[in-house]
């Protein structure tokens, strides 16, 4: 099973992507040293719709202070469509740096037919692996995750991850129609991975199903750090020999390697929606019963698409709160 080190780009929500670059530096060259982990997902490249912090907004002057002399070619770059950079002059080249090996691109269901067209893009212009990470997958129907497998399966791609976005996912009981999918995906030389968050506890669980489904990779952050309540932890999925490392580094940054607990992010994972509506209903102070009446209203889209206006209209709050 391939593993990717998504501790500082998913881990990064939870401290809005500012990791001092000296821990940057030390948490880059230490979770080097674990053989099993093959990528690190550094941050989101060149985005700044939420934040201009380095880990939101990554170029190649700043990626290179963070992997020093590094030329393992094993740093992962991602970019969501939805807010990234569409000029493709922007994307790093694979013969003018030796750090960037794979670039993947998240896309949601209305958008993932443009996302294939400039990810192929990318990938023919950079020469990076590229994965077209299909988000919010919990919201698709047994025959959406087939249709959306047969039309990727026809395109020049390194992987397809599919990602549990609002840790609704439970793989025993979608068991056969993603074995299906890893398996057109694959059949056509198509790497195949899982991308789990843990808000409904079910992280681990569907890790032990993966390779038997027909998985390939997988994503997992150092104690778990990640967008709502978390992600697969890495210090579940490593082997005995390299687990002593991987808990020595959430051991030495505890100050930094911990989240905030968000208990409203409990219940989006029930609804299988967008945990940010549970973030603000914290902050708003809305009390848990109200908060779940929110939940049960929130269709469509706007289960996968963030929509401010929507909470802040429901619990008449001004216009202008924050975000």
């Amino acid at each position: 099973m391939n593993l990717i080190d998504v501790t500082l780009r998913d881990g990064g929500h939870a401290i809005k992507w500012d990791w001092p670059l000296a821990f940057a530096q030390d948490y880059y060259k230490s979770i080097s040293q674990i053989e099993e982990i093959n990528f690190i997902e550094m941050g989101y490249w060149k985005q700044t719709k939420k934040s201009l912090n380095p880990h939101y907004n990554l170029d190649l002057d700043y990626l290179n202070q963070v992997v020093q002399d590094g030329d393992k070619r094993n740093v992962c770059i991602m970019v969501d469509y939805h807010y990234c950079s569409h000029d493709i002059k922007d994307y790093p080249r694979i013969d003018e740096q030796k750090n960037i090996g794979m670039l993947r691109m998240c896309s949601r269901k209305q958008d993932y037919n443009e996302a294939l067209k400039f990810i192929l893009e990318i990938k023919d212009k950079t020469g990076l692996e590229t994965s077209l990470n299909v988000f919010n997958i919990s919201n698709y129907t047994d025959d959406e995750i087939l249709d959306v497998s047969k039309f990727l399966s026809t395109h020049d791609l390194d992987y397809v991850t599919f990602a549990d976005t609002h840790g609704t996912l439970d793989l025993a009981v979608r068991k056969k129609v993603f074995t299906e999918a890893t398996k057109i995906l694959n059949g056509r030389g198509i790497k195949t991975g899982m991308h789990l968050h843990d808000h409904s506890g079910k992280a681990y669980f569907n890790y032990r199903l993966l390779e038997e489904i027909g998985f390939e990779s997988t994503d997992a952050s150092s104690n778990g750090m990640g967008k709502g309540v978390g992600n697969l932890r890495l210090e579940h999925v490593l082997s005995k020999e390299n687990l002593p490392k991987a808990v020595k580094i959430v051991d030495n940054n505890r100050h930094i390697l911990t989240m905030k607990e968000i208990p409203h992010a409990l219940l989006t994972a029930r609804y299988s929606i967008v945990d940010y509506y549970g973030y603000n209903a914290f902050k708003l102070g809305v009390s848990v019963d109200e908060f779940e009446k929110f939940c049960k209203t929130v269709k469509g889209v706007d289960k996968d698409v963030y929509n401010h206006d929507l909470i802040l209209t429901y619990f008449n709050k001004p216009a202008n709160l924050f975000y």
